[in-house]
């Protein structure tokens, strides 16, 4: 598969996007709740996570954060589960 790949919910919102190139996860991967707002972004590279991964509660406030490399955790992650 190539291309950009969307999904949609039942009531027509948007539900996730991710964009592939030769059968691997490779560019943006966004992701929304059915209420519209964002729920996860992340970057891929040939098939691994690569950059920052960012993870939203369905009220909109962030609750995870963290950086990966070639697939592997890079460094420290930030969370707040009050949310």
């Amino acid at each position: 598969m190539d291309g950009l790949e969307t999904q949609w919910y039942e009531n027509g919102k948007l539900k996730n996007q991710t964009t592939w190139k030769n059968d691997e996860r490779d560019g943006l991967e966004l992701a929304w709740y059915e209420n519209g707002r964002k729920c996860l972004e992340i970057t891929w590279k040939n098939g691994k996570e690569n950059g920052l991964e960012t993870h939203w509660y369905e009220n909109g406030q962030k609750w995870l954060e963290r950086t990966w490399r070639g697939g592997k955790l890079d460094g420290g992650m930030k969370m707040d589960k009050s949310g």
